[in-house]
């Protein structure tokens, strides 16, 4: 018998689109699947959804537990996952019919690889969908060129929804619990363990991007999450491959960057006490880093302690002329 695939699905507040999701994964072309949901303290129907398939599958199974996270569901479901191989879903995305089946015959044809990965499609709306991690000839990375593209390539290369993994990848890993970024701060560690890797190139996964979601949600403490994910980057860097340093000292302040522009954009005068204490951070890490941070990069850090001011006024102004474009693009 084909070997079995676990997929572990965490749900949390996804009536609407958990039925697409779900029935997505009964239909894989690939037949052995054991499938996982994890209920994660829903307030809407997403539980009764979840026992239905249950009730009607042989191959499903639900757990049910009071709201701990994502990254908590995600353990949960890894603790009973009785496959070969490891997959996941998000309860609000779909996978491609052979999906499954396009990973499975990509790892099994590459035994030196722990890890497959495929591309995704990712859909803002029914007129916009973009491909990601989409390549002309599938390839095999190695200890340099997962790292480098860990630091440099779009952030969606670390999530695990593109992914098959061997089971025991899994056997020294588990995600952070209470805390959002979960994915991003097991990844460098488990590209330096597994860098071998196979890209197929083709997008397979369907990724909607809802409101409501963390990469569309505003500004909240939450999202200061992502800096406990670059001091674990810059500890595990230092540690096993220390010619990636700069890098992740980059990746630190762009970090703080990003978060200085949301709460500009948003609502500066809520955040007020964070931006300013962000502002401090950034530049207590350009004195730190300074010997290894592009020159380039820190002048463009600089700007946000040296003129503050001025560089609140040009990105609110750009948002709003941007929203401003955007709407009469509309009309």
């Amino acid at each position: 018998m084909t070997k079995k695939i676990s997929v572990i699905i965490p749900v949390y507040n996804t009536q609407k689109d958990l039925s697409r999701c779900l029935d997505s994964i009964l239909v894989q072309t690939h037949k052995n699947l054991e499938v996982i949901l994890v209920n994660d303290g829903s307030s809407d129907n997403s539980g009764k959804i979840c026992d239905r398939y249950a009730e009607d599958n042989a191959n499903v199974s639900v757990i049910h537990v009071d709201n701990g996270g994502q990254g908590r569901a995600r353990n949960l479901g890894l603790d009973v996952a009785s496959g070969d191989y490891i997959m996941f879903c998000d309860s609000d995305d779909s996978y491609d019919d052979d999906m499954a089946e396009h990973l499975f015959n990509a790892i099994t044809a590459h035994s030196e690889c722990n890890i497959a990965m495929c591309g995704l499609k990712i859909t803002f709306s029914a007129s916009h969908i973009d491909n990601r991690l989409v390549y002309k000839t599938p390839f095999i990375s190695d200890a340099d060129s997962i790292l480098e593209m860990y630091f440099s390539v779009d952030k969606i290369l670390s999530s695990p929804v593109n992914k098959i993994y061997k089971k025991f990848v899994f056997d020294s890993l588990r995600y952070p619990e209470g805390m959002i970024y979960e994915d991003r701060f097991i990844s460098l560690e488990m590209f330096i363990k597994n860098p071998l890797i196979y890209f197929t190139g083709e997008p397979k996964y369907n990724y909607y991007i809802r409101e409501g979601s963390t990469i569309q949600s505003a500004f909240s403490a939450k999202k200061l999450d992502f800096l406990k994910v670059c001091d674990n980057d810059i500890a595990l860097i230092g540690n096993y491959a220390p010619q990636y340093l700069s890098q992740a000292q980059k990746s630190y302040c762009d970090t703080i960057v990003m978060l200085l522009r949301t709460i500009i954009v948003e609502d500066y005068k809520r955040h007020k006490e964070t931006y300013n204490n962000l502002v401090i951070l950034l530049k207590e890490k350009c004195v730190e880093y300074k010997e290894l941070l592009p020159k380039k990069a820190l002048r463009y850090y600089k700007r946000f302690y040296q003129i503050k001011h001025g560089t609140m006024f040009y990105y609110l102004l750009r948002n709003k002329v941007g929203r401003l474009l955007k709407r009469l693009k509309a009309k």
